[in-house]
């Protein structure tokens, strides 16, 4: 079986608990017949090729790290162009699963589909007889699916904790340290500032864990445009630092989420303002004394 391989489908946006339930059935059939587990997956949304996309959960190096984590050999990213979308569910069979892959075991979920106008799923691949279909079934969590559409309405309505669940891992932010309004500073409270593509986290205040160099600080964060300010710039994460002295500019830091505190407002004044980022501050600490 030359180049053989266990193929793994789907988009695996979040690689959450339902997603590792296919990675462990795939590392399962691995040990079973020492074959590499290939996941095949896109390079963007298909929604993106319409101008669509969801606000993705997680991008795809960090799609990438968390797959292999869970014993993924390679993780192939395919682009979704239009000869991807106007391809037939048979010929996409043929080509990659096939020709390319030769895969022996296919791992999909319950309800995936694939092909144009999604014609293909689970019983178009059971009746192939060039290698076997493994379906696994979705993941219930309080009585509801897991999926990332489902995260990404938790987040975006405050629900960590649950959003945490369906996860099953922590949800991490990368970004480079970047000179930003200076707000915090003038109020008097240092933060460390970076901007990008966020996953659909609600504006708010979070309690975080920041990664500078090899070292875990304590943090409380804010997400979003400082409404206070009226500064009407895209949103940040911004981080102050419990016991941290130094400059961070131009630094990669890594920031963990770990619990949503409380929605994002605008104050009358800038002494309000301090005033609850004081509050804030004690309760991070509160939570962090006891955490330890």
């Amino acid at each position: 079986m030359k180049n053989a391989c266990i193929a793994v489908l789907g988009m695996f946006d979040g690689v959450h608990v339902g997603h590792q339930a296919l990675l462990h059935r795939a590392s399962e059939l691995k040990k079973e017949t020492s074959l590499p587990v290939k996941l095949l997956t896109f390079e963007t949304h298909p929604k993106a090729l319409f101008g669509q996309p969801p606000v993705m959960l997680t991008n795809n190096q960090q799609k990438e790290k968390l797959c292999l984590s869970y014993g993924v050999d390679e993780v192939i990213f395919l682009p979704f162009d239009e000869t991807m979308r106007m391809m037939g569910a048979e010929q996409f069979v043929s080509e990659y699963l096939m020709n390319q892959w030769n895969a022996k075991y296919v791992v999909v979920g319950e309800n995936y589909r694939f092909g144009y106008c999604h014609t293909g799923n689970v019983t178009t691949l059971i009746k192939y007889q060039e290698f076997q279909t493994e379906v696994v079934s979705s993941v219930c969590l309080n009585g509801e699916t897991v999926s990332s559409s489902r995260i990404r309405t938790l987040l975006a309505d405050g629900n960590l904790d649950l959003a945490l669940q369906c996860l099953g891992h922590s949800l991490e932010f990368e970004g480079m340290v970047e000179r930003g309004r200076c707000v915090g500073r003038t109020l008097g409270f240092r933060t460390a500032n970076i901007s990008g593509e966020f996953p659909p986290l609600c504006s708010g205040v979070y309690l975080t864990k920041v990664m500078v160099g090899d070292d875990w600080f304590p943090a409380i964060s804010n997400f979003g445009v400082l409404p206070t300010f009226d500064l009407k710039n895209p949103p940040k994460l911004e981080s102050h630092l419990l016991h941290f002295e130094g400059d961070l500019y131009d630094q990669k830091i890594l920031v963990q989420f770990l619990e949503f505190v409380r929605k994002e407002k605008r104050f009358e004044s800038s002494e309000q303002l301090v005033a609850q980022i004081e509050e804030d501050i004690e309760y991070a600490k509160h939570y962090f004394k006891n955490a330890l």
